[in-house]
């Protein structure tokens, strides 16, 4: 069985707690998750995260300006991108900054994002 966490970031206290629950039953990693992007870099700095989940918009920073700053220290983690925007051209800028990933956000997407991870951890 896989090791490690997926660390989800947004600043949605109910959406996340559901991200949780419903990734802990669809991956092999635990999942954990934390408001700010200034709390997802402390995170990764405990280590043994396998994968970041980034809402695009967050407080005091963005997701992308997390995205270059998580590339920067952490090369070599997979980022995916969960968000509410329904942009493809925000999705194709992402992806070319370094996101392994670039999901919609809904409550029927759980699936789509749990496929996301295991592939950006494979």
């Amino acid at each position: 069985m896989p090791t490690g966490t997926v660390l989800y970031v947004d600043d949605d206290r109910d959406f996340a707690e559901l991200v949780e629950l419903r990734l802990s039953r669809d991956i092999d990693y635990a999942v954990e998750s934390v408001r700010t992007g200034d709390a997802a870099l402390e995170r990764l700095e405990d280590g043994n995260v396998v994968c970041l989940v980034l809402d695009y918009r967050l407080p005091g920073t963005s997701g992308p300006e997390l995205l270059a700053e998580v590339t920067e220290r952490h090369p070599r983690l997979p980022v995916v991108f969960f968000t509410g925007m329904d942009d493809p051209e925000t999705a194709s800028e992402m992806r070319e900054a370094g996101a392994a990933a670039f999901v919609q956000k809904d409550v029927g997407s759980f699936g789509t994002l749990a496929d996301a991870i295991r592939e950006a951890v494979a």
